[in-house]
């Protein structure tokens, strides 16, 4: 694979070791927007099939989706937060860097601590990704996020919570650490 990364309780196969359904659905993560092989993907290479579905989930909703850069890693460290995934909090409290967002908001979403966006879109990414971890959102904040994100947003915020709900479980699973 690429370089070796402790991946926990996980032990990587070595590359000539894969199927042949691995070995595509590998190439396919390298060839395509990835250009690498990202720790939960090593692991689902398990199940080739998974990868090859997953990886057009996550490319649409990283890279496609009607949200922004900063609204996806505010969603993603929330999620990440929620799970306690020290790997996506590590990884993603860099790419939320790059995208943008202030140290200070790093910093209080990985520690669970209400950051307050002055931006309204965000604060309600925030707000949802965080109510709907105990049941459904408070009706006020259903109709602001509604009319702020419309229908579109909704359903791509809940289909990147989701998919890093999936992320956070096989890296937990594994225990994977945080990155060096």
């Amino acid at each position: 694979m690429s370089a070796p990364l402790d991946l926990g309780r996980y032990h990587e196969p070595a590359p000539e070791s894969l199927s042949a359904d691995q070995q595509a659905a590998r190439a396919q993560l390298i060839e395509g927007g990835r250009g690498s092989v990202p720790p939960p993907y090593r692991i689902w290479l398990s199940s080739p099939e998974l990868v090859r579905r997953i990886e057009g989930l996550g490319q649409y909703l990283l890279r496609e989706s009607s949200l922004t850069s900063r609204e996806n890693e505010i969603a993603i460290l929330t999620a990440a937060q929620r799970h306690n995934c020290a790997f996506v909090l590590a990884a993603h409290g860099r790419v939320a860097a790059r995208v943008g967002l202030e140290p200070a908001l790093i910093d209080a979403l990985q520690n669970g601590t209400p950051p307050g966006f002055s931006n309204p879109r965000e604060q309600a990414v925030y707000d949802v990704a965080t109510a709907l971890q105990s049941g459904p959102p408070p009706e006020a904040t259903y109709r602001r996020t509604l009319e702020l994100l419309g229908q579109a947003g909704i359903a791509d915020l809940t289909g990147l919570l989701g998919y890093y709900a999936s992320v956070c479980y096989i890296l937990n699973f594994h225990d994977v650490p945080r990155p060096a």
